[in-house]
């Protein structure tokens, strides 16, 4: 399977994905002094950014074990129930991003406790003016190869603020993504995706990584994917593969 773009484009993308392990880390040290200023009267956590910002959300909220209900927020509109005691996580990796600054603004006015993840911009600019806690990440990344800056400062916070228990989840995680092997598997399901339209099925909670990997092939590979879950696949997407020649 071929990765979109130039030989040199190709490099860099093969590059970031290879050093994923050590953004994993970068970003556990980045987020490491920050956390709720509030959290034993936190009710609720929202995520708000669209796109590629927004998935950091839909896996957080797959990961996590914890009571605390948590909501992604893809537009400008934030949920009605965010107030003081909600948690709202504003990512926008540019800073640049419309909605995701309307939200911020919503989510201020509404006296939540915001923590903003973005390598500047407008949305930078705003956190110092607002003084907003903001956790800066490296710029001059291909956003969708960001993941790892955007998500993994959350969990550093939420840990911070013991609304949860990473133990060592992160250097553990780091580590295998490090290892050859994983890389290797890597190399050999590109290689059986050649010239193919990969359809990824998950389970509910797994959901978000099905769209990581549809997000992925569809921006990184210039390929069509598509995902679905189960069970509600089983009602009617699994119907299709009865013709499946259309």
């Amino acid at each position: 399977m071929s990765l979109g773009g130039n030989n040199m484009e190709q490099d860099s993308i093969l590059k970031h994905l290879e050093q994923f392990h050590s953004q994993c880390i970068h970003a556990a040290k980045l987020a490491s002094e920050y956390y709720a200023k509030d959290p034993e009267n936190i009710d609720n956590i929202v995520v708000t950014g669209v796109g590629n910002s927004a998935l950091p959300g839909d896996l957080l909220k797959s990961y996590l074990n914890i009571k605390k209900a948590v909501y992604v927020n893809r537009g400008y509109r934030i949920p009605e129930f965010v107030g003081p005691r909600s948690l709202v996580f504003v990512i926008s990796y540019s800073g640049e991003t419309e909605e995701t600054i309307d939200a911020y603004r919503s989510s201020l006015s509404r006296k939540a406790q915001v923590i903003c993840i973005t390598s500047g911009g407008k949305l930078g600019q705003l956190c110092r003016i607002n003084n907003t806690e903001q956790i800066l990440i490296p710029k001059g990344i291909p956003q969708r190869l960001a993941l790892g800056y955007m998500f993994i400062p959350m969990l550093k916070v939420l840990e911070n603020s013991g609304l949860c228990d990473l133990s060592d989840e992160i250097e553990k995680t780091a580590k295998t993504l490090k290892s050859p092997m994983f890389k290797n598997k890597a190399l050999e399901l590109a290689d059986r995706l050649l010239k193919k339209i990969p359809l990824i099925y998950t389970s509910s909670k797994f959901k978000s990584i099905g769209l990581r990997w549809k997000y992925m092939l569809n921006e990184t590979a210039k390929t069509l994917a598509f995902t679905g879950e189960f069970p509600d696949m089983n009602y009617n997407e699994i119907n299709g593969f009865s013709q499946p020649q259309g």
